[in-house]
């Protein structure tokens, strides 16, 4: 099997998924988790700052010391990452 496997929708734009050989977990606009999410992230890729698309809450929840954040740049301005957990 090549590209990703494992994919899961949480509702709206907001995806989970890991790569093929399960090394990288991946989240695409967090939004509405509601603990749904187990993991912490690898990356997370955030298209734009409509509340619906980047919501801090949701970030917190999957952040991690080791988490890379990919994001226009109005949104990494407003991202607070003092709340990773490890």
């Amino acid at each position: 099997m090549n590209g990703l496997s494992n994919i899961h929708w949480f509702g709206h734009a907001s995806f989970f998924f890991v790569d093929e050989k399960g090394n990288k977990i991946y989240f695409i606009d967090p939004f509405q988790l509601k603990s749904r999410a187990k993991e912490k992230a690898n990356l997370i890729f955030i298209t734009h700052s409509h509340s619906d698309h980047f919501s801090q809450n949701d970030i917190d929840e999957i952040i991690s010391d080791k988490t890379v954040i990919i994001a226009p740049q109005d949104v990494l301005e407003k991202i607070n990452i003092e709340k990773k957990e490890k």
